[in-house]
């Protein structure tokens, strides 16, 4: 079964961060980064979404079904919210580690923080762009390695809470 390592998970959240803050001072160095955008972007729809998705209809549905099942409907209803079919498949992704995170911690907050910081890595991406050129291939491989280390970190450690 699942289990999680708060070691994995510390080593995936410090690495996203050290990929965000390069990505900030870069963003920052081109004055293109506003408290604006943070704030629309990157502190409010992670704590609407969060307190929805997984602080109501998780918990809700959590009462009657599997943690499977419902870890599977909320990401579906989260990805389908996003109404991006671009989207569709990395929001799902993310929806199912924000909710493997909160269930796993037992706290929404952990949910709200890492979405806090995807939004804040995607809004630096964008801002980083220079003359509308895409950002450096590494910062997508290195986005993907975290991703896979932090996911990686919640298969370790300690037992799942029973369902």
């Amino acid at each position: 079964g699942l289990t999680m390592s708060t070691t994995g998970v510390q080593i995936g959240v410090v690495a996203l961060f050290a990929l965000m803050c390069s990505a900030l001072v870069a963003a920052w160095m081109r004055g293109r980064l506003g408290a604006a955008a943070i704030a629309l972007f990157v502190v409010i729809p992670p704590f609407c979404e969060e307190t929805l998705f997984r602080g109501l209809v998780f918990r809700g549905l959590r009462e009657k079904f599997s943690f499977p099942f419902t870890l599977v409907a909320t990401s579906l209803l989260f990805s389908a919210m996003h109404t991006s079919l671009a989207q569709a498949i990395p929001t799902f992704c993310l929806g199912m580690y924000f909710g493997a995170l909160i269930h796993f911690t037992g706290s929404v907050w952990a949910g709200i923080l890492a979405h806090a910081l995807n939004n804040l890595v995607v809004l630096a991406v964008t801002f980083a762009r220079v003359g509308g050129a895409a950002p450096p291939t590494w910062m997508y491989v290195s986005s993907a390695l975290l991703f896979g280390l932090a996911m990686a970190g919640l298969r370790r450690g300690r037992p799942v809470p029973a369902s």
